[in-house]
């Protein structure tokens, strides 16, 4: 993979891919794809008995040729879609991770 140039194709393919194998089937899965500001979200919406599911499982901006992993409330976490999906680590910040805590992880820092 072009280590230079974020595959956008790729990535939004492995979003929604990956996303409706998470979700519950009491849940369907909404995508809020910002092509022109490279944002990318990912929503659960739905019904458990009588209570209204909504809320942000994923939010994804690339910024300065990097994927920056804002929100994730995955399980299995959205980093390890984009590495099994053949991103490398150093094209990921976990943009959710304080600045100072970054170094410590095998993501980029900025």
């Amino acid at each position: 993979m072009d280590t230079k140039l974020i595959d956008r194709q790729r990535m939004t393919e492995v979003l929604r891919e990956r996303a409706r194998i998470y979700f519950l089937p009491e849940e369907r899965a909404l995508f809020a794809f910002d092509l022109e500001q490279d944002q990318y979200v990912i929503l659960a919406e739905g019904w458990k008995n009588l209570k209204h599911i909504h809320s942000v499982i994923a939010h994804i901006e690339i910024r300065d040729n990097k994927i920056w992993i804002l929100r994730d409330n995955t399980q299995e976490s959205v980093a390890t879609w984009l590495i099994d999906a053949g991103f490398l680590p150093k094209q990921i910040v976990l943009g959710f991770k304080h600045a100072s805590l970054r170094p410590y992880t095998e993501f980029a820092t900025v």
